[in-house]
């Protein structure tokens, strides 16, 4: 499994990029994160945009199976505080494009973790 999802969050502020490896297009979780605009509203939000342009980050694999799997993903923003994250990734099994692919289906709220100074 590819865990580009944070990287493309890190990489760039895309949102069609970022969008593509969200549960936006995961009909259960469809109405937390879609549509675009409302997605780019809470990616946006003071819950999640410390993601947005981080400075780091460290992914530790807390669980898995070959359908699901669940991380602990700490940041460290822009601004030098260290944030921590329950982050977890589903294999989409219908047919179509994203058959196959690993989506995001949840993504706690942050943890602040304090200064890195």
């Amino acid at each position: 499994m590819d865990l580009g999802q944070l990287s493309s969050i890190h990489l760039s502020t895309s949102f069609v990029k970022l969008v593509s490896f969200s549960s936006i297009f995961y009909i259960s979780n469809k109405k937390v994160t879609g549509p675009l605009d409302k997605f780019k509203r809470m990616i946006k939000g003071d819950t999640y945009q410390m993601m947005l342009n981080h400075l780091s980050h460290t992914i530790t694999q807390l669980g898995s199976s070959d359908k699901w799997a669940q991380f602990e993903v700490i940041i460290l923003d822009k601004n030098k505080i260290y944030h921590k994250f329950n982050w977890q990734v589903e294999k989409y099994i219908e047919d179509g494009n994203l058959k196959d692919c690993w989506l995001t289906t949840m993504v706690s709220n942050p943890i602040p973790l304090g200064s890195s100074i």
